[in-house]
């Protein structure tokens, strides 16, 4: 376990350096419902054991626009991409188009929540996208095994 500084705040990270560090950059996750996008004025990645993964990924950064440091823990099935630059398209919505019910707005989710359709709608909207010659994908953990042995 290590420590890392982001400006005046220090964070516990899982290993002692980082994979990679960016100045700015584009987060995309999967949570329960889809992926979400973040833009980040600082991004650091780390990789190494938590619980019972081995290689878990860490992402820690601070949003475009805040001061204070967050972070995750992508363990299970890790999913996130990390791409140079801010003003990357959104992720796919999880919602269904609202409909209006006896005067109410109704919104629900295209899928059950952690459904694999919601990683197969990011792979077939963003994958071209992030084909692009001018589209720097800096990470992409999609394919990682977290419980990998060495």
């Amino acid at each position: 376990m290590g420590k890392y500084s982001m400006g005046k705040y220090v964070c516990n990270t899982i290993a002692d350096e980082p994979v990679f560090e960016a100045a700015a950059a584009t987060i995309y996750h999967q949570g329960g419902f889809g992926y979400t996008k973040l833009e980040a004025k600082k991004v650091a990645v780390f990789i190494g054991k938590y619980a019972q993964y081995p290689h878990a990924v860490q992402v820690l950064f601070i949003e475009k626009g805040k001061r204070k440091p967050k972070g995750f823990k992508d363990t299970h099935k890790p999913s996130t991409v990390i791409l140079e630059g801010h003003g990357h398209p959104n992720a796919p919505s999880p919602f269904k188009k609202a409909e209006e019910s006896n005067g109410f707005i109704v919104s629900a989710s295209k899928h059950s929540m952690f459904a694999e359709e919601y990683g197969t709608e990011f792979d077939d909207t963003m994958d071209p996208y992030f084909a692009k010659d001018e589209v720097k994908v800096l990470s992409d953990y999609r394919q990682h095994n977290s419980l990998r042995e060495e």
